[in-house]
């Protein structure tokens, strides 16, 4: 008898390294307590379901509508590094009347994409999503998807068992097989990802990485905090193209390189600082004054590069009080992150959060740096409870709920 599987994963903020990142300097990414739920149940009919609680879309396929024909042998616990192209026309073809709803379409294609690769001909499912995570905020929803998505999958067909539940099963092995493919996932929805989304869903914690270029070398590495770090997500809801913002930025490096490329060294130090300090520094009242004095500095570079925008400059202004703040993401509006002082009073806290309020902001007191993907079984003794408060939308009482972290 098939089982049903609530599984979580978390967003994500850029901490350090924005834009400089693109020429090689190190980035730092956190996860938030922010979460995208999930739910994955067996079908009594022949077909997949897919319900989109937060845009409000749902649509069902027959098992023998999807394009098997396209999908060649399968290796599970090998994801590929790239899309299959076949698949993708047949499921682009199949998709085409939700073509007018480019978020509901990607996620359609990422969820049918990742079922036609794990999943088997005859067995239907229904895949419930609901999140709270912001979309299209820079703050890793769709990588969210793509891993709950595929850490259902890969648990309803069996490939993977829920943690403590598999005698002799190694959380490392199934961490990998979720990371793996749940970047595919995002490749149907992003594109190009740099996979550093997908991995701090499915890790959590902090991940400094570094791409490859022609002066350096490729860097992933995973930091964990003992306590998270109390932060506030401040959505502007200022439109911008992170586009035409990497080109701004690449525009400013043609005519200044030095200027520029001194900017981009000095960002580089900053999240090398914040390694060193994660890595080290054992009193958190010290830590956080470090990666405060470093949030100061990386915003400054930032507004060197031309990419903040007066809607963040007002958050700023806002938050003075309770700690310093900086854009996350490509900037241009979108979000910014602000690391709570340890002499912050609730008081002075929930006054901030009511100024950001009144300036039309979208406001998240989270936790930077919590656990990874994590699953509710359906023999858990808060299941139906789960169920009930993400029909209702109770996203805030789900933290009163058990959850197992792989």
């Amino acid at each position: 008898m098939q089982r049903s599987f609530i599984v979580s994963s978390p967003g994500k903020t850029i901490l350090f390294g924005e834009h400089a990142v693109v020429y090689g300097a190190t980035a730092v990414a956190a996860s938030i307590s922010l979460r995208t739920y999930c739910r994955i149940e067996p079908s009594e009919k022949p077909e997949i379901t897919i319900k989109m609680r937060d845009i409000e879309t749902s649509r069902s396929w027959s098992l023998e509508s999807l394009p098997w024909d396209a999908v060649s042998a399968k290796d599970i616990f090998h994801p590929p590094n790239t899309l299959d192209v076949e698949i993708v026309t047949a499921l682009e073809k199949l998709l085409t009347n939700e073509k007018k709803n480019p978020l509901a379409f990607l996620s359609m294609l990422c969820i049918l994409y990742l079922y036609l690769q794990i999943g088997f001909h005859t067995q239907g499912c229904i895949i419930t999503i609901n999140s709270e995570v912001p979309l299209g905020a820079g703050l890793g929803s769709s990588a969210t998807v793509s891993v709950g998505v595929a850490t259902c999958l890969l648990l309803f067909f069996g490939y993977i068992q829920p943690p403590k539940e598999g005698e002799g099963w190694s959380r490392q092995e199934s961490l990998a097989l979720i990371e793996g493919w749940s970047f595919i996932g995002e490749c149907c929805i992003q594109g190009s990802p740099s996979g550093i989304d997908n991995a701090a869903a499915t890790h959590g914690g902090l991940i400094a990485f570094r791409k490859s270029t022609a002066k350096t070398t490729a860097m992933k590495q995973f930091l964990k905090l003992e306590n998270p770090l109390s932060v506030l997500i401040t959505d502007t809801k200022q439109p911008k193209s992170t586009k035409e913002l990497i080109q701004r930025v690449y525009r400013l490096r043609e005519e200044s390189p030095l200027v520029i490329d001194s900017i981009f060294q000095t960002i580089d130090g900053i999240s090398r600082s914040a390694i060193r300090a994660l890595e080290t520094e054992t009193n958190v009242r010290r830590l956080r004054k470090t990666l405060g004095e470093l949030i100061f500095i990386n915003q400054k570079m930032l507004e060197a590069l031309n990419v903040s925008h007066v809607t963040i400059d007002r958050v700023i202004n806002a938050t003075k009080v309770i700690g310093p703040t900086k854009l996350t993401g490509a900037g241009g509006g979108g979000c910014t992150v602000t690391l709570r002082n340890t002499d912050c009073s609730n008081e002075m806290f929930e006054n901030a959060i009511t100024e950001l309020s009144a300036l039309k902001n979208s406001v998240y007191d989270s936790q930077l740096g919590g656990p990874g993907v994590a699953v509710v079984t359906d023999s858990a003794p808060d299941f139906d409870a789960f169920v009930n408060l993400l029909e209702t939308k109770k996203y805030n009482l789900l933290n009163n709920l058990r959850q197992t972290y792989f």
